[in-house]
């Protein structure tokens, strides 16, 4: 393939002889887009030359081509993404035209410029917004706004038609400050009416957790905010309303040279109203026929806006077969791109043993859309089958009932079937020289050889785990309980696939003091996989409910009081930190209920849904009466949604018809919408170090995080009299290592670094890796090897791993989805 820039250009984009995609001809946004410089453009054109960009330079038309045309339609992606996030806002456009054209740059200083009167005036009515909170002049005086920022844009084209540049700089600030009012009015409007959000929460004595809450608002409230979110999953496309698919039956071929799935998927549908089309989520798939009921049928696959979705696959059904009831049969052959997001192929060198190349898939939140074409989305669920062909000596797993396997000298063809039905980001598969040990009659473990007999110890206790599981939440439907041990690179500390969890290596600490993780992911088999979130929007039905039974079942096991400090631990340790640090207090991933409208989930991930969920559901079961009142609606409320996706609204329905005699103490909670959490500071008694040596590692971790939460830091004496004392470098317990590593940077603590840069190379667990690159980068004098460590090891990491540490680091990386 050749770059010759001298050779004429098929607009700009393409080789005019080769075809081939071009390096970006033009750094000015306009001269790419293609449209005149100027501030009054026409909508319409710029939106039809952006489309028309969009389907010819999307990632997803690239899957397949070499590495260095993926990479130049990432970077026209990137392009293409900035030029309409700028031109098509007009405030945007016109600070580009006065930065390019004007030479004139307004930043936080600039804003002064703005004539004393008019300071006064936008600052006076930003304050009398503040003070509203009557709807009726709320909505007045959104009016007033509109109209205001309607005659400055006026003003403001004429003054840069006219290049009158200081002018112009004085009314584009102006317009900053009506923006911002304007923001105030529809934040305070939807405050009115809205129960989109609970509650803030806030401790006040360890195992206590009381709400913050105002006077709850009326119920036609409640209703508008009802019908708000209960809408269609922003992160699909699926028609589930008009197609709902029952049944997906996977044919694959695992081709670890080319790192691709080949094969084919039989989706078994039925047609619920009278529809023309079925409509799939596909990322970089490479479709080569589809057939509807026997006949070939026509499909379309159309990029998204936003390259995290992937693309929308239509399928044309024959005209035969597009009425209510029709029964459906599609066959689509296919095969994935070695860039899916969802797998992470592996050579032998990079594995354990050394023995074979492995493969695993991590399909949660809507990475599924990567290894088959579906309805991504968490509110439809289906069975599935598989028959899944490997290399010989290799083992498959995946997260179904293993109904055998044949081969021959050279392969092996694996059967597997999930007669329950789930959501398609509970579909996983896992590649690879493993060795299994039972536990019981329905659990086992699987590892790497070498690392079976470890991962065999740690986890022996599962079967007790499970069977208290059972007593709290009701009989376990799935079959087996089999856990497999993945590779360092790994991005979570477990995912709850049915029939097959997967685990961190990083839980292996010698003393099974990590394997509440086990609770967690057993506990997922009634929140998450039974019961399941409508969309990721209401995530904290999965992990809040999770979370909660996880620490149910380790109070049985231990005891109330273990129950009460894990929950302490959990606040203190996981949710003020996000909170404060990688987030803040007012940010919408704070919230409970998120908006997700063209946004990334795994962005939005956080353990705010786990904490503030599981804080909310404890508060609760205080209130109303403890756990002999609490534990029998857990049971019925898992009971009466089993098998069924529900958003939050269904959930406290359900909760005040379960507590109907308790309304008046329900109505007590305030569930109306509020954001983050009210900023706090524990007080901090430091006990004597030799008391340390004494305590359980979940003590030893919360005595570490309080040490990261106290000002000032710690003198550097002190941490290299804890490390002389207790051994923290040497530690093999992971979440002692991170709240130790956490302490040392926040103290600068140079001789940190290096055990810093080791833990983030050793594994790859987003919990441990992003807190930890997050803080060397925001330190001088470690950031630029914080780069360089994720720069020379980001090949080996997990995609997902690789991107969400690329955003931390502010690093461009390949893998990036791209905001259009």
């Amino acid at each position: 393939m050749r770059w010759l820039p001298r050779l004429p250009l098929a607009g700009g984009y393409f080789c005019g002889e080769c075809k081939k995609i071009q390096p970006i001809p033009s750094k000015n946004l306009f001269e790419y887009i293609g449209v005149e410089s100027k501030f009054a453009l026409n909508d319409d054109e710029l939106k039809k030359k952006f489309r028309d960009l969009q389907m010819r330079m999307h990632p997803d038309k690239f899957a397949h081509t070499s590495d260095i045309e993926r990479s130049i339609s990432g970077e026209h992606s990137r392009m293409l993404n900035t030029a309409m996030k700028t031109l098509g806002e007009p405030l945007e456009r016109a600070k580009y035209l006065l930065e390019t054209e004007g030479r004139e740059s307004i930043g936080e200083v600039e804003k002064s410029h703005l004539a004393p009167e008019e300071l006064m005036e936008v600052l006076d009515w930003q304050e009398s917004v503040a003070e509203m909170e009557d709807e009726s002049m709320l909505q007045e005086e959104k009016s007033n706004v509109k109209k205001e920022i309607a005659t400055a844009m006026k003003t403001l084209d004429g003054q840069l038609t006219s290049k009158d540049w200081k002018a112009s700089k004085r009314t584009v600030i102006r317009l900053q400050y009506l923006y911002s009012i304007r923001t105030a009015v529809d934040k305070k409007i939807e405050r009115t009416f809205s129960r989109t959000l609970f509650g803030e929460t806030t401790l006040e004595t360890p195992g206590v957790w009381k709400n913050i809450c105002r006077d709850p608002s009326d119920e036609y409230a409640m209703c508008r905010a009802h019908h708000r979110f209960a809408r269609k999953d922003p992160c699909s496309c699926a028609n589930g309303d008009e197609v709902q698919v029952s049944h997906y039956a996977l044919r694959w071929h695992v081709h670890f040279p080319l790192k691709m799935l080949i094969g084919s998927v039989t989706l078994t549908a039925k047609v619920l109203k009278t529809t023309q089309h079925v409509w799939l989520d596909v990322r970089d798939l490479s479709i080569r026929s589809v057939t509807v009921c026997g006949k070939n049928a026509d499909f379309r696959i159309a990029p998204n806006v936003y390259t995290f979705f992937g693309s929308r696959m239509k399928i044309y059904l024959p005209v035969d077969c597009q009425r209510e009831g029709q029964e459906l049969e599609i066959v689509i052959d296919y095969s994935t791109s070695p860039d899916a997001s969802a797998l992470q192929w592996m050579k032998k060198e990079q594995t354990q043993d050394k023995k074979a190349p492995y493969l695993f898939s991590q399909c949660q939140a809507i990475h599924a859309r990567s290894i088959m074409p579906c309805m991504d989305t968490p509110s439809i669920k289906s069975t599935y089958d598989a028959q899944v062909t490997v290399p010989a000596g290799s083992t498959c797993l995946m997260s179904a009932i293993n109904e055998g396997s044949k081969g021959t000298d050279e392969e092996t063809t694996f059967f597997f079937k999930q007669p329950v039905a789930i959501p398609s980001y509970l579909l996983a598969i896992v590649v690879g020289v493993l060795a299994k040990r039972d536990i019981s009659d329905r659990c086992a473990v699987w590892a790497e050889p070498s690392m079976v007999e470890k991962a065999h110890w740690e986890f022996n206790e599962t079967e007790d785990i499970l069977a208290t599981a059972e007593k709290i939440a009701g009989k376990y439907i799935w079959g087996r309980y089999d856990m497999v041990c993945l590779p360092p690179t790994f991005p979570f500390g477990g995912m709850e696939n049915p029939c097959l969890t997967f685990l961190t290596p990083t839980l292996i600490s010698g003393d099974r003091s990590l394997v509440s993780v086990i609770a967690h992911e057993i506990a997922h088999s009634w929140s998450g996989n039974l019961v399941t979130n409508k969309s990721w929007e209401h995530f904290w039905l999965n992990e809040g409910f999770t979370m909660f039974i996880e620490r149910k079942i380790c109070g049985r096991l231990v005891n109330e009081k273990y129950r009460q400090f894990m929950s302490f631990n959990g606040w203190t340790n996981n949710l003020i930190p996000a909170v404060y640090e990688q987030f803040n207090p007012t940010h919408q991933f704070t919230r409970l209920i998120q908006d997700h409208e063209n946004v990334d989930p795994d962005v939005a991930f956080s353990c705010v849904p786990y904490e503030k969920g599981s804080a909310l559901l404890f508060y609760l079961e205080q209130k109303l009466g403890g756990p002999d009142v609490f534990e029998p609606y857990l049971r019925d409320y898992l009971s009466t949604f089993a098998h069924k996706a529900i958003d939050s609204f269904q959930w406290k329905d359900h909760l005040y018809k379960y507590f109907h005699d308790k309304k008046d103490i329900l109505d007590t909670v305030n569930f109306d919408q509020c954001s983050g959490l009210r900023p706090m500071r524990l007080p901090l008694r430091l006990s004597p170090l030799s008391a340390t040596k004494k305590m359980q590692p979940l003590q030893q971790i919360e005595f570490l995080s309080q040490l990261w939460q106290h000002d000032p830091p710690l003198e550097h004496y002190k941490l290299e009299a804890l490390d002389a004392l207790y051994k923290l470098n040497d530690s093999q317990n992971c979440e002692i290592v991170l709240n130790w590593i956490r302490v040392c940077i926040k103290a600068k603590w140079e001789k940190i670094i290096d055990k810093a840069i080791w833990f983030v190379e050793s594994q790859g667990r987003l919990k441990y890796c992003r807190p930890v690159y997050r803080a060397l980068y925001a330190w001088p004098v470690a950031q630029k090897r914080a780069k360089e460590t994720y720069l020379r090891t980001r090949s080996e990491m997990h995609p997902i791993t690789a991107e969400m540490i690329a955003k931390e680091l502010h690093v461009r990386h390949s893998t990036h989805t791209v905001c259009f």
